[in-house]
C-alpha cells in the first residue's frame, strides 16, 4: 500500500501511518512508545472508504481483521489470536462471492472449507 492513513476507531480521530512504528511484530504510538490497543482502520490516501480493520490488544493484533477491496466489498475476514491467525478465515471475490476459507490453528492453515 502506497501513504496510508489509519483511523483509530476508539479516539474517532484520523492519523497518519507516520504516528505508529512496528517493533518485534507489535504495533506502538511513535511519540509515546506506548503498544496500541483498540481498532485501528487502515484507508488509502485520498479514499473515504476502509481497506484493512484490525483490532489491537498491547500491540497485538487480536480478535477481528478485515480487509475490503476497492470497491469497498469485504475481501477477507478472519481472527488473530497471539498476533497469529486463528479459526476460520473466509475469502471473497470483488462482486461479494465466497471463494472459500482457510482454518487456521496457532498461524498455520490446516484446511480448506
Amino acid at each position: 500500500m502506497d501513504r496510508g492513513s489509519f483511523i483509530q476507531a476508539l479516539e474517532s480521530k484520523r492519523l497518519d501511518m507516520a504516528d505508529y512504528l512496528t517493533i518485534d511484530g507489535l504495533l506502538y504510538h511513535r511519540d509515546t512508545r506506548k503498544p496500541v490497543t483498540g481498532v485501528i482502520e487502515t484507508s488509502i490516501a485520498g479514499a473515504m472508504r476502509t481497506s484493512e480493520r484490525a483490532t489491537y490488544k498491547n500491540g497485538e493484533k487480536t480478535g477481528l481483521w478485515e480487509e475490503f477491496y476497492e470497491n469497498g466489498v469485504l475481501k477477507v475476514r478472519g481472527n488473530y489470536k497471539n498476533n497469529l491467525p486463528e479459526g476460520l478465515w473466509d475469502y471473497w471475490d470483488e462482486d461479494g462471492k465466497r471463494l472459500g476459507g482457510l482454518d487456521y490453528i496457532d498461524g498455520v492453515s490446516k484446511h480448506v472449507k
